[in-house]
């Protein structure tokens, strides 16, 4: 069986670490080496993953850093360092069912044009408690099932959704994206959604596996950098220019998906405004940002209608 890498970054992660490791050591598929990415924690997880490392020779502790790079660049290291043909990402909060890598690394050992698995992904409290289900958290599909990645895309930026799910909850083929560009599209990196920015990357042109059980957990509590407010508006700002880039790959190609995508996103964006207005730099950013995709959507409903394909004979 192929080598899976399992890439967990982190940052002052003490309290949840050991959990996750727990859950990436005890999968089924033991084909793994467990990378642990520290990006300058000032609390005990460098001394909590060397003494995983140190028990279990399939851990791996990355090399310390000499300043804090963030999360976006710690993963990248992780890809870079990473050794196997499959990559599973792993949040220092989060949680993997036992059978998650062998259930997710089937499909793509089947079907070299799938490049991506994932499915559905259960909400945690700090506490493992369960939460409920989110509309972006529903199942997509009742039983296991192939999908279109063009279409899975366009789902998701018709939608503003990530239905793919944190990069907690997929695994993928290594070297599709190389790991300096995981997180750009259209010439611009994206911070707050980056995983959907590599999401539409993978899928475009190719196909992405569902299996419609919880094969991971996603915990939110109060002190990840995601609730914040600054990344809430970034959020809101990366889906103003989501669409228009994506168009690039080949999305929102059918007739009329791009303006309804164009018009969720604005209302999106419109909806941090008000969160913006604590922020004045980002104000400044989500106001650029719109100002192209209300053109472009108004350049749209000016557009005369195609007209009518001639009929055949």
């Amino acid at each position: 069986m192929p080598l899976v890498s399992v890439l967990i970054p982190t940052y002052n992660g003490e309290r949840f670490l050991a959990a996750a490791l727990d859950s990436a050591l005890a999968q089924t598929h033991r084909e793994l080496e467990v990378l642990v990415g520290d990006d300058c924690s000032t609390d005990g997880t460098r001394a909590l993953a060397d003494a995983y490392a140190a028990r279990d020779p399939r851990v791996r502790v990355l090399p310390p850093l000499g300043a804090n790079v963030g999360a976006p660049q710690n993963q990248v290291r992780l890809h870079e360092a990473a050794l196997g043909p499959f990559v599973k990402p792993l949040l220092q909060d989060d949680l993997l069912a036992a059978d998650c890598v062998a259930t997710l690394l089937a499909p793509l050992l089947a079907d070299e044009r799938t490049v991506l698995a994932t499915s559905k992904r259960r909400l945690i409290d700090a506490a493992g408690d369960a939460l409920p289900d989110q509309p972006w958290t529903a199942a997509l599909t009742q039983a296991d099932a192939v999908l279109d990645g063009t279409s899975l895309g366009d789902a998701m930026l018709g939608g503003t959704a990530n239905l793919v799910g944190e990069v907690t909850t997929a695994l993928y083929r290594a070297g599709v994206v190389a790991p300096a560009d995981l997180w750009h599209l259209g010439g611009r990196e994206y911070r707050a959604n980056g995983d959907i920015a590599l999401w539409l990357k993978l899928l475009t042109g190719r196909q992405a596996f569902y299996c419609p059980r919880e094969l991971s957990a996603f915990r939110q509590h109060a002190a990840q950098s995601s609730q914040s407010e600054r990344v809430i508006v970034a959020g809101c700002i990366e889906w103003a220019t989501l669409g228009l880039a994506a168009r690039e790959l080949g999305y929102l190609a059918a007739p009329g998906q791009e303006l309804a995508a164009l018009v969720r996103a604005a209302q999106v964006a419109g909806g941090g405004l008000q969160a913006a207005t604590g922020h004045p730099d980002l104000l400044d950013e989500l106001t650029t940002s719109l100002r192209p995709l209300l053109q472009r959507a108004g350049a749209l409903q000016a557009a005369p209608p195609a007209a009518p394909a001639p009929a055949a004979r």
